[in-house]
């Protein structure tokens, strides 16, 4: 089982070949959704990860520019994420030669965290990506 979007079919086949048992469909599914999690972690894992990794970006892409923001809980000093806005030096440098347009899309991330992916990009004669963003909602707030 090499690929994490293995159908759940599949792991029950896989299973009744190697063990000469059927799993219900139901434990086929919890037992790739724990595999999944132990090889890749969970969401909880991964956004907690995120200063990490966007450290990391600056650190070994000198130029690139990350903003965050969040909401200060009440409850035990929990941060509450806002929005993380991040574009790279290549992109900034392209920028100027780019015509003066600039395309805005959005696509919903679905999980534990119902968040937005927003990408502007602008066309230089090919689609320059410039911006990321990741938000809580698409609003005016996101992108100022």
């Amino acid at each position: 089982m090499q690929s994490p979007n293995i159908s759940i079919k599949a792991v029950r086949e896989v299973i009744k070949s190697k063990h000469h048992f059927t799993p219900s469909y139901r434990k086929a599914q919890r037992g790739q959704k724990k595999a999944f999690v132990m090889v890749y972690g969970d969401f909880e894992s991964s956004f907690k990860a995120l200063p990490r990794y966007m450290t990391a970006q600056q650190y070994f892409n000198p130029g690139t520019v990350v903003e965050w923001d969040h909401y200060c809980s009440t409850m035990q000093g929990e941060k509450i994420f806002k929005f993380l806005f991040w574009t790279f030096k290549p992109s900034i440098d392209g920028f100027k030669y780019c015509r003066p347009v600039i395309s805005i899309d959005g696509t919903h991330r679905y999980g534990l965290y119902n968040l937005k992916l927003l990408i502007t990009v602008g066309i230089d004669g090919n689609i320059l990506p410039l911006v990321y963003a990741l938000v809580a909602r698409e609003s005016f707030e996101s992108w100022s």
